[in-house]
């Protein structure tokens, strides 16, 4: 069984790093089910190669990339992170007091919880950009069948002057041979 965690645990690394998840919530399940260490250990082993990942990625991509929209700025806003950084770490102090202090059992139950919580958040929100680009697609695609009838209307209506022209011509020159013949 750790063979396929051996196996797995790359590809699920580079996956949660490309998506920017950090992959603690990928591999505290996966050390738990498959390498069968306890929760405070596997909690432990998934922070220390999130943060590698997160030291990796800002070395080697993200800290000099130039921002797409902003001329002179890199793609992390350093104002931002001053402000959110402090939340960031009193938050982490009171998850490790919490990790200390509470049983097994209960960070178990913790765990599950927020994963569930964040499942049926990221399904909604999933849900929600669905519908969003379906109606915009369908958007599209009635303003090209609109565009397609004006475009068929106005080349029925061509055809029907060109026919109607036509007709008027053969009319006109019917009636100059019938004048024609009348007069020889």
């Amino acid at each position: 069984m750790e063979i396929f965690g051996y196996v797995i645990m790359p590809f699920l690394f580079s996956l949660a790093s490309v998506g920017g998840i950090g992959g603690g919530i990928i591999f505290v399940p996966l050390t738990i089910g498959v390498f069968n260490f306890r929760t405070k250990e596997a909690i432990a082993i998934a922070s220390a190669i999130v943060l590698m990942s997160a030291v990796i990625r800002f070395t080697l991509m993200s800290a000099y990339a130039p921002h797409p929209e902003r001329k002179n700025a890199t793609q992390i806003d350093y104002n931002l992170i001053k402000v959110v950084f402090p939340i960031f770490l009193t938050g982490s102090y009171f998850g490790v007091l919490l990790s200390v202090s509470l049983g097994e059992l209960i960070l178990a139950v913790c765990m599950m919880t927020l994963l569930t919580l964040l499942s049926f958040q990221t399904l909604y929100k999933a849900v929600k950009l669905y519908k969003k680009e379906n109606l915009q697609r369908q958007n599209v695609i009635d303003a090209a069948a609109e565009e397609a009838t004006a475009a068929t209307a106005r080349t029925n209506q061509v055809g029907t002057e060109l026919v109607q022209t036509e007709s008027n011509r053969e009319l006109v020159s019917n009636d100059e041979d019938a004048a024609v013949k009348k007069s020889t």
